[in-house]
């Protein structure tokens, strides 16, 4: 279906200056595509109801699952990715601080509820278009907000971890700096993480700054920010398994184990925790499975939650039909193929090749015809759920192809009935 050329013109129009009123976000990719959609989608109260039960139930699981996690020896973690660098950090705990302050599950409906794809529990994007644009979107065309209400649970999430990280390193009161860290030359995880420094409401004494992942430096007693300054909490749009990779490139000085080490020994707190990375790993998937299989640790309730929400997920190939290969620590879509009987679609992006890989049942998305800069396009929908503090919280939608991939783009949503 094609749009008229009139109303390609008002649309591309409506949208440029609709976007326009937020200066600091990102409407195209950096190739200049299209990336966030002007419209609203429908999403029935009934719907958003069934995706957040389904965020709910799967948070509690994960959460149960996390000691368990945390008990295993090392071999069973480096079997599910975790580089020999992290095994000691990611067992770090935070007191008074969930198992992760923001994570996002990606969510399909199928016939039987609501599946879990994948928890992105260490470092989700995608907050500033749900808990901030798409209200303003909904606003725009008269539509209900279904995430109404949702960025002020954010902030009080965000203040109640730095205040639980504060008091890990023994500076509550302060004199403290939180610093707020991303690339420094990616536009969104920049904006995205300045748009959380200015949620967090912190006490007078606590010095708070954004500061380029790439500036910081560091020494056997602390992490400092590019001018020298000590830092003692460090919120990080940088996933830890980059720091574990992490050397200098002039003396080759391990930097991530020495970050961690800091984290061991209470010298410095991150947010999200280090338990998030623990649960990031989609072999998480493939335990809980096996434990809903097994019997044993969940009881008869919450295996049959597993097996409602959760799709059959393994560390081995063992599917005839239908299926997904995923990296365990993949990212954007990047090394994921779907295997069909007669055809296999493959990412263009083959990063995580020397990853283990998890192998999952596939499931159809759900499709739309929407509007977009080039017109009338049907495209594939993923729900989002974010679980804030460990409560569900803000839904959303991406549209794209088969594998939701950094090409997808963001849809508002609206509370129609």
């Amino acid at each position: 279906m094609a749009a008229r050329g009139a109303d390609l013109a008002a649309y591309r129009r409506a949208r440029r200056e609709f976007y326009a009123r937020f200066p600091r976000f990102w409407p195209d990719t950096p190739a200049g595509e299209e990336y966030a959609l002007y419209g609203v989608h429908p999403l029935a109260a009934s719907e958003q109801r069934e995706i957040r039960a389904a965020a709910a139930a799967l948070w509690h699981l994960y959460a149960r699952v996390a000691p368990l996690l945390r008990a295993l020896p090392d071999e069973a973690l480096l079997s599910m990715g975790l580089p020999p660098a992290a095994l000691a950090v990611a067992r770090v705990s935070v007191p008074d601080m969930a198992e992760t302050v923001i994570g996002r599950f990606d969510l399909a409906p199928t016939p039987d509820g609501y599946k879990m794809l994948e928890l992105n529990a260490d470092t989700p994007t995608f907050l500033v278009e749900c808990f901030h644009l798409n209200g303003a979107a909904c606003a725009a065309f008269d539509a209900p907000d279904p995430n109404a209400g949702q960025e002020a649970r954010l902030a009080a999430a965000l203040t109640r971890a730095c205040r639980a990280a504060l008091r890990q390193v023994g500076r509550e009161g302060g004199p403290a700096y939180v610093a707020w860290a991303s690339f420094g030359e990616h536009h969104e995880d920049r904006e995205t993480t300045r748009y959380l420094m200015r949620l967090a409401r912190l006490p007078e004494r606590v010095r708070r700054r954004y500061v380029a992942i790439e500036s910081l430096q560091i020494d056997g007693g602390g992490l400092y920010d590019g001018a020298g300054r000590r830092i003692h909490v460090l919120f990080r749009l940088y996933p830890l398994e980059f720091f574990a990779d992490d050397k200098d490139p002039a003396t080759g000085t391990p930097i991530g184990e020495m970050l961690f080490r800091l984290v061991e020994q209470n010298q410095l707190a991150l947010i999200n925790p280090p338990s998030a990375f623990l649960l990031q790993s989609k072999a998480v998937q493939a335990v809980l499975w096996g434990l809903a299989e097994g019997g044993g640790y969940f009881d008869a309730a919450e295996r049959a939650l597993i097996r409602r929400h959760l799709l059959p997920t393994y560390l081995d190939p063992v599917f005839d039909g239908p299926h997904v290969i995923k990296p365990v620590f993949g990212r954007e879509g990047d090394t994921v193929a779907i295997v069909g009987r007669e055809q296999v679609h493959a990412s263009e992006a083959q990063s995580f090749t020397d990853q283990p890989m998890v192998y999952q049942q596939y499931v159809p998305m759900p499709e739309a015809e929407l509007m977009t800069a080039q017109g009338m396009q049907r495209l594939s929908l993923l729900t989002t759920c974010f679980v804030i503090g460990g409560e569900p919280s803000a839904v959303g939608l991406r549209a794209g192809g088969l594998i939701t991939d950094d090409r997808c783009r963001f849809v508002p949503v609206g509370g129609f009935t």
